[in-house]
């Protein structure tokens, strides 16, 4: 075997491993690794149409990939922008003691004397 052929191989596990891929962003990174060792892998073997398609999705991985971190990037200033201000000293124990009371109240309570057989502004009178 020679080396062309070890770089086919090479080129095709790459994109094996493409397809295992959980998260786009190494996903786009092995795929432009595979563009890039299957063009040295058509040139070297003068396969054109190998060439050829490569060479189309080469930059179609790479512009895929840059619009990709500029989007996290964008993202992730988005969220220091507009991130709320966090609570600090003695506020902190009086809003969590203030949210757990809130959690206590909203219990719906039935008035003491209600009568169930009787219509509701009846019942409502035996108080």
């Amino acid at each position: 075997m020679s080396w062309v052929d070890y770089v086919g191989f090479l080129a095709a596990i790459t994109v094996l491993a493409t397809f295992c891929m959980d998260t786009i962003l190494p996903l786009r990174g092995l795929a432009i690794a595979s563009n890039i060792l299957f063009i040295v892998y058509g040139t070297a073997g003068q396969l054109y149409p190998v060439i050829l398609l490569h060479a189309l999705l080469l930059p179609i991985n790479i512009s895929k990939i840059v619009q990709l971190v500029r989007k996290n990037r964008f993202d992730a200033r988005a969220a220091i922008c507009c991130a709320r201000p966090t609570r600090t000293g003695p506020s902190i124990a009086v809003h969590s003691l203030a949210d757990s009371v809130r959690g206590m109240v909203h219990v719906r309570l039935k008035p003491q004397h209600e009568n169930p057989g009787l219509p509701r502004d009846q019942g409502q009178r035996w108080r």
